[in-house]
């Protein structure tokens, strides 16, 4: 047989199959004998990753693309076909998630620090300038080599942080809104400087064009980029091309 991370080629009736242990032992069946074979290529890649890192005179460095939607219901993702067929169905789904504190600012510093509402300070919305920038994880990767850019909702009340660009972010274009963004005539920080778009500019447009020439300006190097739309937050105004492209559907009533 041959050992790797867990996992063992072993002869049975049904041929070579692996015997898989540890995090991926839930993949086989009772009698240890069939595999899904997509489903253990994802469950050890990311343990094949860390042999390459730790064997390789380069360290692996991936690029990393965090999109963030804004009040979204879990529910809502049935909705969104592409989404799954595209990420999520050349990766993995989360059957579960838990939020210690699941209102926005709190939530959203949490994802930049790894840190809980009681550590790193903004245990409700209005206390955002109690976040301590220089914790967020752009820090870390920009030590690392990365380039950081983030486009779209920091948390609610932008503007309480002014012109500033936190430390590690190369590329910064946030919203200033008190409620966290708009969708038209936004009023954005772009890189320390006050702006607002025009009335035609769809804010969720402009915002996904300036993230892929960031993505497009840094293809020859490791990158972070967080692309944090206002929608489908609350007016939930769909672009002009799209109104009325749904108009059959039945009202939504929670």
């Amino acid at each position: 047989s041959h050992a790797c991370d867990g996992v063992v080629v072993e002869q049975t009736a049904a041929g070579l199959v692996p015997q898989v242990g540890g995090p991926c032992a839930a993949l086989t069946d009772t009698a240890g004998e069939t595999i899904d074979g997509v489903s253990l290529e994802r469950c050890i890649r990311a343990s094949l990753e860390k042999i390459v890192d730790d064997a390789s005179p380069t360290r692996l460095r991936p690029n990393i693309v965090l999109v963030l939607t804004d009040d979204q219901r879990w529910d809502t993702l049935g909705y969104m076909p592409a989404t799954f067929e595209k990420l999520a169905g050349r990766g993995l789904v989360f059957q579960n998630a838990f939020a210690t504190t699941p209102i926005c600012s709190p939530s959203r510093a949490s994802i930049y620090s790894g840190l809980r509402a009681r550590n790193h300070g903004v245990q409700i919305n209005g206390q955002e300038p109690l976040f301590d920038a220089s914790m967020n994880v752009a820090v870390a990767l920009a030590e690392a080599g990365y380039t950081n850019g983030f486009f779209g909702k920091y948390m609610n009340g932008g503007e309480r942080f002014g012109p500033f660009v936190p430390p590690g972010w190369d590329d910064w274009q946030i919203f200033l809104e008190p409620a966290g963004g708009s969708f038209s005539e936004a009023r954005l920080n772009v890189n320390g400087e006050f702006r607002t778009l025009e009335p035609e500019q769809y804010s969720t447009d402009f915002l996904a064009t300036q993230a892929n020439r960031f993505i497009r300006a840094n293809v020859s190097r490791p990158f972070f980029l967080v692309y944090a739309p206002f929608a489908p937050h609350a007016p939930a105004e769909p672009a002009p091309r799209h109104r009325g492209a749904y108009g059959d559907l039945p009202p939504h009533r929670p």
